[in-house]
């Protein structure tokens, strides 16, 4: 509970990073609010975030596991995404 408390203080947001519809077994990007899903393209490689067509999300902010947003959308702390090119 007081590492969750701690987090919260921070004010970052947790995304997580999923390939083939899987968790990667990464650590969770942690990022300054708002986050789209470009910028998380973006904090994995420039070049990354210059073809990112799309994403894959699950978590908070998705209306369906799996659903296909745009790289305009605003993620919330928990989601995880698969980026599409």
């Amino acid at each position: 509970e007081f590492r969750e408390r701690v987090w919260r203080l921070t004010g970052l947001v947790r995304i997580g990073l999923r390939r083939d519809g899987e968790r990667a077994a990464t650590d969770p990007l942690a990022l300054k609010p708002p986050v789209t899903v470009t910028d998380v393209a973006r904090a994995i490689h420039n070049d990354l975030a210059d073809s990112c067509k799309a994403a894959l999300l699950w978590g908070p902010s998705a209306h369906f596991p799996g659903e296909r947003v745009g790289p305009a959308r605003v993620l919330e702390d928990g989601d995880d995404v698969e980026i599409l090119t």
